[in-house]
């Protein structure tokens, strides 16, 4: 299976799912020859208000909000095919880690 930038997954911890319920990776393509994957969670949308830092993006009919400040690494095999890719969000995706990693 291959998860690439922006691809959103299922929590692979089905017991988290409820706060959240899907990781998109945040990892450059450059790096797709890893084992691991640098996720960002997507958390159900009424945990966080709509900002810079927590974009809303719509996965699957259901709002999720960006969480761009609880980074993890996962290997490859405990993630699923990709549900959808929202690299049509990169701006706002790139922009709330943007702003965690250099306070812009």
């Amino acid at each position: 299976m291959a998860i690439s930038y922006f691809d959103v997954v299922l929590n692979p911890i089905s017991q988290h799912r409820k706060a959240r319920p899907f990781y998109v990776c945040v990892q450059h393509t450059m790096l797709d020859h890893l084992r691991t994957r640098l996720m960002a969670p997507l958390l159900s949308a009424n945990m966080k208000q709509q900002s810079r830092l927590h974009p809303v993006l719509d996965i699957a009919g259901q709002k999720v909000a960006l969480d761009p400040t609880d980074l993890i690494t996962m290997n490859l095999r405990y993630l699923g095919n990709p549900i959808t890719n929202v690299a049509s969000e990169s701006f706002r995706i790139i922009g709330a880690i943007d702003l965690v990693l250099t306070g812009v």
